[in-house]
């Protein structure tokens, strides 16, 4: 069964040929429009008698120049429309990924509580996953085969994912209403495994193939500020969000 997306997307399909098309008419009646005007003088004065033929011709190629453009008009608001449910219908698969992704946290955190709980009942210590400051606790430790200090892998990860869900699905939803989330998308990750870091992610991972890049659904704003050959966007890598652009 076709997902609500996969309609959409069928959707922008139809109506982004459509534009193409009629572009490519309007185009293309404009063309034969200028190449009649340049040689009409020459042709009235080898043949006077072909006045009133070019002048309907002009005036024919103004009415398809004309039809044409009010088929451009008539379909952009069509394939806008389907653009922004196609990623409306996207946030939507991508918020189903969060709550998957924040099942996994919960029940990764639960599975953990309950075997730091066996160890504290079998030790009579207060073990906690990462190096403690009180006087009951004590780091967990884990053999590494390079020496390394040891770290809780699993948990970031988890965190990680989930927070990406969201970004991802946020921005999503951002770029349909018409706005720009590239700035809230550098705020840094919250959690202990992140303070202290002063650059926040590329925003760029929290976008799709929906909103960036050349076959974008509906382009971001800052894919459209990029530059073609480099990929570089305008916005300020330092400058912070606003209240605002925060994420939600």
């Amino acid at each position: 069964m076709k997902s609500p997306r996969a309609g959409f997307l069928a959707e922008v399909e139809q109506h982004r040929g459509m534009v193409a098309h009629w572009e490519a008419e309007r185009a293309a009646a404009m063309a034969e429009l200028e190449s009649l005007q340049e040689r009409a003088g020459e042709e009235v004065l080898a043949d006077a008698s072909a006045a009133s033929r070019l002048s309907r011709s002009m005036q024919e190629l103004r009415d398809r120049v004309d039809i044409a453009q009010r088929a451009v008009d008539a379909a952009t608001p069509k394939l806008h429309a389907a653009a922004v449910e196609a990623l409306l219908a996207e946030a939507v698969e991508v918020e189903a990924e969060q709550a998957r992704a924040q099942t996994a946290l919960d029940e990764f955190d639960a599975r953990q509580a309950k075997l730091l709980g066996a160890l504290e009942a079998f030790t009579g210590l207060s073990w906690v996953p990462r190096s403690g400051n009180e006087e009951s606790t004590v780091e967990l430790a884990v053999s590494s085969p390079n020496a390394m200090p040891p770290t809780v892998a699993q948990r970031p990860v988890l965190e990680r994912a989930l927070e990406t869900c969201r970004r991802t699905a946020w921005a999503l939803r951002e770029v349909a209403a018409g706005r720009d989330p590239h700035q809230a998308l550098r705020v840094p990750f919250e959690g202990p495994r992140f303070v202290g870091l002063v650059n926040g992610p590329d925003p760029r991972i929290f976008y799709t193939d929906s909103t960036w890049g050349s076959n974008a659904v509906l382009p971001a704003p800052a894919y459209t500020r990029s530059t073609p050959a480099t990929g570089a966007v305008d916005p300020d890598p330092a400058t912070p969000a606003t209240s605002e652009e925060q994420i939600h």
